[in-house]
């Protein structure tokens, strides 16, 4: 049975020009042409999403680095900058400026080199503390700065043994110098902790 049929049976005879869709041709779903611009569009949106995903080693995966190990201090992802690292010579504090990543660890082990210090001298941490006030209102955090900035710099203390070697301080200071000035920040405070493994 049609629908026409059926309705004509629920309604009763009506007359077939008082219902014009009644003697409509059923209308066929009409696919726009351009269509396929939208498949298109979607194969796009994926291959960009997998270019922009791709790893940092060049775009293929490092088998030997389990997913999510890899060092977030890792020198192709940080800021390059001429950092000035101090160093003692003879009794005299001497600088070089040398291009390098903002991190901590890289420019602490070009101070190393640069003082002839060991291996066995490692830096634990650098702590900014710009000694501000935090909030938390209805789900909201906030953050006040504070009108000093300190700075913690912990390095294990096996730096004594270098003290027979290179005066303790302009090792220190050399230290001091060149952990304060690559921020490029106003340091207030600093603060140096020798530290046992």
């Amino acid at each position: 049975m049609t629908n026409k049929e059926v309705l004509m049976e629920e309604i009763g005879h009506t007359d077939e020009k008082f219902v014009p869709e009644l003697n409509a041709p059923d209308k066929k779903r009409i696919k726009p042409k351009w269509g396929w611009i939208g498949g298109l569009a979607s194969a796009a949106a994926v291959l960009v999403l997998v270019f922009f995903g791709i790893s940092r080693n060049g775009g293929v995966p490092n088998p030997s680095v389990p997913s999510g190990a890899e060092d977030s201090t890792e020198a192709t992802e940080l800021e390059q900058l001429d950092v000035v690292i101090h160093y003692v010579e003879g009794n005299a504090l001497q600088q070089e400026t040398v291009f390098l990543p903002a991190s901590p660890q890289v420019i602490f082990s070009e101070w190393m080199q640069k003082n002839g210090i060991g291996d066995d001298v490692r830096l634990f941490s650098v702590k900014l503390n710009d000694h501000g006030t935090d909030t938390i209102n209805d789900s909201v955090a906030g953050h006040q700065a504070g009108g000093r900035l300190s700075m913690t710099v912990t390095v294990t203390d096996t730096l004594r043994n270098y003290y027979q070697q290179i005066p303790e301080e302009l090792l220190l200071e050399s230290l001091q110098r060149t952990m304060t000035g690559y921020s490029h920040a106003k340091i207030d405070d600093y603060r140096l902790v020798l530290s046992g493994e």
